[in-house]
């Protein structure tokens, strides 16, 4: 599970399975998997400033962005502990 969709569950108090967006994101065989998680998350993430506000908002949307992408050397946890934490 990466760090984004656990703040998503701990935001709106359901797992991501339960989200009311997780039954429209699944594989062509109906299955459930990393990609479609992924897609499921960044669509639930739109509503996390309404509920929690900017600074939850910009973890969440840190942590989605850093999972697709990968920073040389350890700059990232600069970034981790100043947005995140």
């Amino acid at each position: 599970m990466t760090l984004s969709i656990l703040l998503l569950e701990l935001c709106f108090g359901q797992t991501l399975e339960n989200s009311p967006f997780r039954d429209q994101y699944r594989s062509p065989e109906g299955q459930q998997d990393s990609m479609m998680d992924l897609a499921a998350a960044s669509k639930w993430a739109e509503r996390v400033e309404g509920e929690a506000g900017p600074e939850y908002a910009d973890a969440v949307y840190w942590c989605l962005a850093m999972r697709r992408g990968r920073q040389v050397g350890n700059a990232w946890r600069q970034d981790l502990l100043q947005i995140v934490i």
